[in-house]
């Protein structure tokens, strides 16, 4: 019993739809190496977010390639929370802003059944920080709705937006804008 319950933790590593191996449950003890660290706050001080997915995937794939521990996972998201706490403070973002009023984002970890839930988190809470910073950037003589619309813009311009979804997303109509 006690060995399946042990096993069944393998879950966490490929997911709640997929067959369990016994070798599967890791046991190495693995850091955040400096040089990702790194890379994650410059690529959140320049808003790069496929770069910071790109680390945060490379990140996450050591995990199961490595098959390091549960613990060690749960103290590197630790660590990954805490660039993000650091780096908020750095930009004079509040953290409150990031986070859900409800959860503490270190006992938020303990709740993800699979690695890749927890990977997503992280990744949305380090974009939220990216698209805070971006919005701290502007000419503080900008209007709250020439905030909002610029933030729309730039996180939407790959698409073919108009002026009236713009003026629609912030509340005001196209003419006003």
């Amino acid at each position: 019993y006690k060995e399946a319950e042990v096993m069944l933790q393998g879950k966490f590593f490929k997911g709640k739809d997929r067959v369990i191996e016994e070798s599967l449950c890791g046991s190495e003890y693995l850091n955040l190496d400096l040089s990702d660290e790194k890379t994650i706050i410059a690529a959140l001080k320049a808003q790069d977010n496929d770069k910071i997915e790109k680390c945060l995937n490379t990140i996450f794939t050591k995990f199961v390639t490595k098959k390091v521990s549960y613990n060690s996972i749960q103290m590197i998201c630790a660590e990954l929370i805490n660039i993000v706490n650091r780096v908020a403070r750095e930009t004079g973002i509040d953290v409150k802003r990031i986070y859900n009023d409800k959860d503490i984002p270190y006992s938020s970890i303990k709740k993800f059944e699979t690695l890749t839930e927890m990977r997503e988190w992280i990744l949305k809470l380090y974009n939220k920080l990216s698209n805070l910073i971006g919005e701290t950037k502007f000419n503080p003589d900008y209007s709250e709705y020439t905030k909002k619309a610029i933030c729309y813009i730039q996180q939407n311009y790959k698409k073919n937006i108009s002026l009236n979804e713009v003026a629609e997303y912030i509340g005001v109509n196209s003419s006003y804008l």
